[in-house]
């Protein structure tokens, strides 16, 4: 329940701690801090700057009808 709080407040970048962070391995220091990143930064926003987003550009063609 301890490990699921500090992982709630870190994503939702709270700042409330149960003081248990500094008994953690260095890998799970590590998804802490990646999901402070990802709360800071927002979900959608991160995967939006991840996946390559294609810009479709269309030539149009202006015929333009003189008298």
């Amino acid at each position: 329940m301890a490990l699921t709080f500090e992982c709630v407040s870190a994503l939702s970048t709270v700042g409330s701690s149960l003081n248990l962070t500094p008994h953690l391995c260095d890998a799970s220091k590590l998804l802490v801090a990646l999901l402070m990143f990802i709360g800071r930064v927002g979900l959608i926003t991160l995967m939006l700057g991840i996946i390559k987003q294609k810009k479709r550009i269309q030539n149009t063609v202006i015929r333009v009808i003189t008298l």
